[in-house]
């Protein structure tokens, strides 16, 4: 007996071991595969000291498969939008579920937000049900069939220079039955974040309170004060309704085709010094796993590791190797990996043009036309102001990286002198003697195919005597 119990300890590292009525007490090596294993009793009946040892049940740990966790979100076809009011045709209600300037989950900042919603300027406050306040702007969002959801995902309004428009205070309710409303969140009056302006807008994801409930309607609501971040308008990017769950690596989408190209570009790689990029789209499916994308190309080899997206990828961009198709035309083979999915292509990458680009600062001048006159002489004056601050800042770069402004004509330094500082004037001279302020020497935009020439000579009379007082 002994001999076997010794047995047993060197194949399971059994631990003490106590007979009879005592607990026996087993101490495992955690194992790959889960295993039942019922040992039935033994007994050894010629030994009266050891009438009966039992051994129970053991289960024998398994490490569980790897998952990847998945939002999955309402498709748009099963979703109807209406709204307080809409601007235009360009900037619908439908931008909010279409995906309309959404790539990889992340929003565009289209400027003129043609992939996204806003209402009309300064909207009158109305209410989007029975029994719900009013408000200046709503979305109410009607399902085709009752849905429960972990969550909302809202793309705050993100047109770039146009922010101010997007929800600020807000309240978002939901109904079972499109009769009574219920807040979907704690506390019922949010605070939505302000968007950047910048591509590649991530959503705010709000807990969804009755995630429990099947609901038939949603209602997004900004609040009468401080219902925007100051603007007009208010709009709003994208709404997504997101439920979450964990997927087995093995049970993932498993995407069948890709399109592979080289971009006319090239961007500065990491190192530093310029590189293609390669634009990857699946065909048939989304990644929401880690992907690895190996470029081979001119014999050298680039790989890239982006990480698992919740929400599906299907566009990707990649470095090639460095040097590889900067001025010459080459082959590409692609290779990418994502669990389940193993995908390759070989594509012919063309030379990249290289091109010198020069960007011209100034600004535009337009008199009334974008706001009243007094204030537009106000910035076009401060515009002067803050560009003598930048030329300042940069003094000692390099020649070709110091800050240089350009006026649009001679009314802009007009409306600066009228507020400028004797010291302000001085550095103004200076930076038009050293090239670093470039003036228009007509006063205004005139329409010179219908002008006399006196009209002409008058135009430049002004840039004329700061000429001959700088030198130039």
């Amino acid at each position: 007996m002994n001999r076997s119990i010794r047995r047993l300890a060197s194949i399971n590292q059994i631990q003490p071991l106590t007979v009879g009525c005592a607990s026996l007490l087993l101490s495992l090596r955690p194992l790959r595969l889960r295993e039942f294993i019922r040992l039935a009793v033994w007994s050894r009946p010629a030994c009266a000291a050891f009438p009966a040892l039992i051994l129970p049940v053991v289960t024998l740990a398994a490490s569980s498969p790897p998952t990847v966790l998945l939002t999955e979100e309402l498709p748009a076809a099963s979703i109807t939008v209406t709204v307080s009011s809409e601007y235009s045709s360009g900037q619908a209600a439908r931008h909010l579920v279409d995906g309309s300037g959404m790539r990889n989950g992340l929003h565009d900042n289209d400027h003129s937000a043609q992939t996204m919603w806003h209402t009309t300027q300064f909207p009158a406050a109305t209410s989007p049900a029975a029994g719900v306040s009013a408000s200046p702007a709503w979305v109410r969002f009607d399902f085709a069939q009752p849905q429960a959801f972990d969550s909302i995902l809202i793309w705050n309004h993100n047109q770039v220079n146009f922010t101010d428009r997007g929800f600020r205070k807000m309240r978002i309710l939901g109904s079972v039955d499109g009769a009574k409303w219920l807040s979907l969140t704690s506390p019922e009056v949010l605070e939505l974040p302000r968007a950047g302006g910048s591509p590649g807008l991530d959503p705010i994801a709000i807990p969804n309170v009755r995630k429990t409930k099947a609901l038939k309607s949603v209602v997004l609501a900004a609040e009468a004060k401080d219902g925007n971040y100051g603007g007009d308008y208010y709009g709003l990017s994208a709404v997504r309704f997101a439920t979450n769950r964990e997927v087995a690596e093995a049970d993932l989408p498993v995407a069948t085709g890709m399109a592979c190209a080289g971009l006319p570009y090239a961007p500065y790689r990491p190192d530093g010094k310029p590189g293609r990029e390669i634009a990857v789209t699946l065909k048939d499916a989304k990644l929401y796993g880690k992907v690895n994308i190996v470029v081979e190309s001119a014999g050298a080899r680039e790989e890239t590791h982006l990480p698992g997206n919740p929400r599906g990828a299907e566009h990707f961009s990649v470095f090639m190797p460095a040097t590889a198709g900067i001025t010459n035309e080459c082959e590409a083979t692609i290779k990418l990996r994502s669990g389940r999915t193993t995908l390759e292509q070989t594509i012919t990458v063309p030379g990249c043009k290289q091109r010198i680009y020069y960007v011209l600062m100034h600004s535009h001048c337009d008199i009334g036309y974008t706001d009243i006159q007094p204030h537009i002489a106000a910035k076009q004056a401060h515009n002067v102001v803050h560009a003598l601050e930048l030329i300042e800042q940069t003094k000692d770069y390099p020649k070709d990286s110091q800050f240089k402004w350009n006026t649009e004509g001679f009314w802009q330094v007009e409306q600066f002198y009228k507020i400028a500082t004797a010291k302000q004037k001085a550095a103004f001279e200076q930076a038009v003697r050293e090239r670093r302020i470039c003036v228009d020497a007509m006063y205004g935009n005139l329409l010179t195919g219908l002008a006399r020439g006196e009209e002409l000579l008058r135009q430049l009379e002004f840039s004329a005597e700061l000429g001959q007082r700088c030198g130039v």
